[in-house]
């Protein structure tokens, strides 16, 4: 774990591990808080480490400091949810040159609600076989002679993650800092479409529409392999750039021109493009089909948000009955309040 100034989240996260884990290394960047005595007084072993712009370079550090080969990385502001350490440890047997994913729990701002945004990362892995790449947004490779990473396991691990809530984000100036570790790395790789996504995700966060649209165009210009995890969010998060910025159009030319993902993250992006640009009928059809599909990445695009939009479009078009009962299918869902709320008044 690297951790500067996290002290206000520390004790909690170390709390959680600790009944799991009898090796927990902490490499602290230059706290001037409590960090390193909250830290210790957890059992963790605390070690310093120069900053030095580079994410990776400090990752690997940590990984010196370790006693066992399996390594689990862990952020200050994650929280460990959930474990089932007995299917862990059959699976680290039965797959002993892979890399484990994660689940991590991303509660965002939106829409004046808080909902949850739900991805699979690559934190688990033998500190023999992997190591860290990249100054930002560090990805997991292969040590040097070892082939790369093959298709990774599910690890019955889940992390409560934080650093996405706009309270935090305000507070800690991560955004900032990562737009400028991004900016520099691409002056070194102008054209990664991975760093691009990246930048574009940040700018994203920073509510500037108009320059995350810019990186996810150059991003996708730049020809990722769309069997690449990270490529369906790239072009779902430009979708709704797009939309917020203004550009209903561009939006729709985006989706009719993307890979076709099964997900039903990617259809209910496909229908709010659908409603933005007018065709109203084809969104609620495809909203529709939404409620019939899984659980997304994010929360609500098979319940509450897709019957929401359904809930906007009849009432924009004239059918407050009908309105009425998708609103209520949305439960204590705040926008959708507010729709009951208009269509009382």
């Amino acid at each position: 774990m690297i951790v500067k100034d996290e002290a206000c989240r520390l004790d909690a996260t170390l709390a959680a591990l600790v009944p799991h884990f009898d090796d927990i290394v902490v490499l602290d960047t230059g706290s001037a808080d409590d960090s390193p005595a909250i830290a210790r007084r957890h059992g963790a072993r605390v070690f310093g480490f120069a900053w030095c712009d580079d994410f990776a370079a400090a990752r690997n550090a940590s990984l010196g400091h370790a006693r066992h080969d399996w390594v689990l990385a862990v952020d200050a502001d994650e929280r460990l949810a959930r474990i089932d350490a007995a299917a862990l440890a059959a699976l680290l047997r039965a797959h002993p040159d892979s890399v484990g994913r994660v689940e991590r729990l991303n509660p965002i701002d939106e829409d004046g609600t808080t909902v949850t945004m739900r991805e699979r990362i690559r934190r688990l892995f033998r500190r023999s076989r992997y190591r860290y790449a990249g100054a930002i947004h560090e990805q997991v490779v292969a040590c040097e002679g070892m082939t790369e990473p093959g298709p990774a396991f599910a690890a019955p691990l889940v992390l409560d993650h934080a650093g996405y809530r706009d309270e935090v984000l305000a507070a800690t100036g991560k955004v900032a800092r990562n737009v400028a570790l991004l900016e520099r790395a691409l002056q070194r790789a102008p054209d990664d479409p991975y760093l691009l996504y990246q930048l574009g995700k940040s700018r994203y966060l920073q509510r500037d529409f108009a320059a995350a649209a810019d990186c996810f165009a150059r991003a996708l210009q730049a020809g990722p392999d769309p069997r690449l995890e990270y490529v369906e969010d790239l072009v779902e998060t430009f979708g709704y750039a797009l939309i917020n910025r203004g550009d209903p159009a561009g939006a729709l030319r985006l989706v009719e021109s993307a890979p076709d993902f099964p997900s039903t993250d990617f259809a209910f992006l496909k229908a709010s493009v659908l409603m933005n640009a007018g065709r109203l009928q084809e969104a609620v059809d495809l909203f529709v089909q939404c409620t019939r599909m899984p659980a997304g990445r994010k929360d609500g695009v098979n319940t509450f948000k897709a019957c929401h939009n359904i809930g906007v479009i009849l009432e924009c078009s004239g059918m407050p009955e009908q309105a009425r009962g998708f609103y209520r299918a949305c439960g204590d869902y705040a926008p959708a309040q507010a729709g009951l709320a208009r269509l009382q008044g």
